[in-house]
């Protein structure tokens, strides 16, 4: 399950090179918070059948996020390439979440509920999910 979420983090991360080092700004504390949740949602959505991507938050989020770049400076297009690589705050995010959560060889349930929580905590990571509607 670690291996999974992992992964989707890792896809998240990748970026192309810049074309100079010493162009590179630091990475904005809310970008690197953006990867980190819209990657933990997808994956969370993705392992919990309970819950799924709340799009329609996602699309105006991402708006959001393009506009606070360029105010801050950034090509909203291209803005990884102007940044130093955010891995390192990335992976202190993950920490903090999996020390909130310790999904290592999790069961489906306890993803659920990890993913229930975030939502009920209307953490940064619960806003990008919703709950399935219960069918009966």
């Amino acid at each position: 399950m670690r291996k999974q979420i992992l992964l989707a983090l890792g896809f998240a991360v990748s970026f192309s090179a810049p074309l100079s080092a010493q162009t590179l700004r630091p990475v904005p504390e809310y970008f690197a918070e953006a990867i980190f949740a819209s990657s933990m949602a997808a994956s969370l959505a993705e392992l919990c059948g309970a819950v799924q991507l709340d799009t329609e938050t996602i699309s105006a989020r991402r708006e959001a996020l393009l506009e606070r770049l360029a105010q801050d400076g950034f090509d909203p297009q291209n803005a990884m390439a102007q940044m130093q690589d955010p891995t390192g705050q990335v992976h202190a995010l993950q920490s903090a979440f999996l020390e909130k959560y310790p999904l290592e060889s999790a069961t489906q349930a306890q993803v659920c509920t990890a993913a229930i929580s975030e939502i009920g905590n209307e953490t940064l990571i619960g806003s990008l999910l919703s709950e399935v509607p219960y069918e009966q």
